[in-house]
């Protein structure tokens, strides 16, 4: 089994520029937790810095528990428009926001899960970023 603790995808500073450009694909990356609120459906809504000291927001489709200010974590999830999203809006100032499906504290090398999208972690631990079905 590959090491499913590697990020395979880093997020820099364009990057974040041009979020439009991945809008509706699956990425993984690690970020230090910097704020975190909880959104309308009771899940974590957080801010993360990433290598580099950008920072992007996260929209948690799973209760991990592991988004704690000052924790290092490896997300996978999706890249998508903030939209009508209420909580999104109080908080991102930008158009763009993640998904998260995959949550991982470094630390503890745990890992939570939304319950259906196993087939994309299990592509992931072997290494592989999944596709995202459009």
């Amino acid at each position: 089994m590959r090491n499913l603790f590697l990020p395979q995808y880093r997020i820099t500073g364009s990057d974040i520029i041009n979020l439009k450009k991945r809008n509706g694909e699956i990425i993984a990356f690690n970020g230090l937790v910097s704020e975190v609120y909880s959104a309308h459906n009771g899940k974590p809504y957080y801010q993360v810095k990433l290598e580099g000291g950008n920072t992007i927001w996260i929209a948690s489709l799973v209760n991990s528990g592991y988004e704690k200010e000052g924790k290092i974590i490896r997300i996978l999830g999706y890249v998508a428009e903030v939209g009508n999203d209420e909580t999104a809006k109080k908080y991102n100032q930008t158009a763009y926001h993640i998904y998260a499906f995959c949550v991982i504290a470094m630390d503890s090398k745990q890992m939570a899960i939304l319950p259906g999208t196993e087939l994309q972690v299990k592509k992931w631990m072997n290494g592989t970023i999944p596709k995202a079905e459009k």
